[in-house]
């Protein structure tokens, strides 16, 4: 233990060594002892023998602050008591901040995606929307998600830019936040602006989704921007007719099982037997209206969610396509050929 007030005064040789040796050692034990130092300086270290605990002089110089105990940290040092706080303990002392947190949030369960507004977590929420025009609010925007089912066209109207900024509680300039609109028939439901929201972007959601990010402009405006969104169209289903007969007039009616209404459609006539330039077993891919002269052969396809019909030409001859030699456009006999129909979805 050694403590000193760190002024080597003018003196002897051997004055000297003794007062500079003491100085090392009060250093490199952090002047411990179970007192506080006579002399203190700003940032100054103290090893408090007493209560067990390092301590560092403030900037002001005018007060210890307690820093780690002397003997280290021990798992036993951070518990928690049946109230749900941490114990009083000199180490924990410190913990005392996020103990409070802690108690905030007992018994949340986040079930969702997080977003922090300025210190603040909000969680996703879906608010279903009645078949009316209304009044999104600052809450529900902030909510994350709202879903809406209308039978005519619809207009949604934003909260003001106050409210929303109310809301956000100890935001700042530029924090932002995302929210989006399912929605779910083929009608127009189109985002309307209030007192101090810009709007950027097309606000109109038709049949899908559309979200958008409003944005603390200043401390009266915000912005809402609609965020661009990338379309794919998966297609993982697929059927294939097989070969069939082409029959004058005549309705072929096929279920094609794919559990909706097919994306994408494709004709395709197989050779049976030798005609045009082409050789049993060719398949070609076909329109379903051709023309040969000046006749025409118009077929018609009719596609549901369960089938797939095709209602051929009355005419003898229901296809017409290029001679396979030169190009010349030539019909084809039903007999000759099978069609193949192929649906994907």
């Amino acid at each position: 233990m050694a403590q000193e007030d760190y002024v080597i005064a003018d003196q002897t040789g051997i004055s000297f060594l003794s007062d500079l040796n003491d100085t090392l050692a009060a250093i490199v034990s952090n002047n411990s002892g179970a007192t506080e130092p006579a002399t203190m300086y700003a940032y100054q270290f103290w090893a408090d023998t007493t209560a067990g605990i390092l301590k560092q002089r403030n900037a002001a110089n005018n007060a210890w602050i307690n820093v780690f105990t002397l003997v280290g940290i021990k798992a036993s040092d951070i518990r928690n008591t049946a109230a749900g706080t941490i114990a009083a303990t000199d180490v924990q002392a410190a913990l005392n901040e996020l103990d409070t947190e802690k108690v905030g949030v007992s018994g949340v369960n986040f079930t969702g995606p997080a977003t922090s507004t300025a210190g603040d977590f909000n969680l996703v929420a879906n608010t279903a929307l009645s078949d009316a025009a209304a009044t999104l609010t600052a809450a529900q925007l902030i909510g994350g998600e709202f879903t809406i089912t209308p039978t005519v066209a619809r207009i949604q109207t934003l909260d003001t830019a106050a409210n929303i900024i109310s809301a956000l509680g100890g935001s700042v300039d530029n924090s932002n936040f995302e929210f989006t609109v399912v929605n779910l028939a083929a009608f127009d439901v189109t985002i309307a602006t209030a007192a101090g929201v810009t709007l950027v972007g097309n606000m109109v959601v038709n049949d899908g989704s559309g979200t958008f990010r409003v944005r603390r402009l200043s401390g009266t405006t915000v912005s809402v921007t609609r965020l661009a969104t990338i379309k794919t169209s998966i297609i993982n289903k697929e059927y294939d007719s097989g070969d069939q007969t082409i029959t004058s007039g005549g309705l072929l009616t096929l279920s094609h099982g794919l559990g909706s209404l097919p994306k994408i459609m494709n004709y395709s006539l197989k050779c049976t037997s030798s005609e045009q330039g082409y050789s049993v077993g060719d398949i070609i891919d076909i329109y379903l209206n051709s023309s040969q002269g000046t006749s025409n052969r118009l077929n018609a396809a009719i596609k549901t969610s369960t089938q797939i019909k095709l209602r051929f030409t009355a005419a003898s001859a229901c296809f017409a396509a290029n001679v396979a030699s030169n190009g010349n456009t030539a019909i084809l006999t039903n007999s000759s050929w099978k069609i193949i129909i192929r649906a994907f979805a």
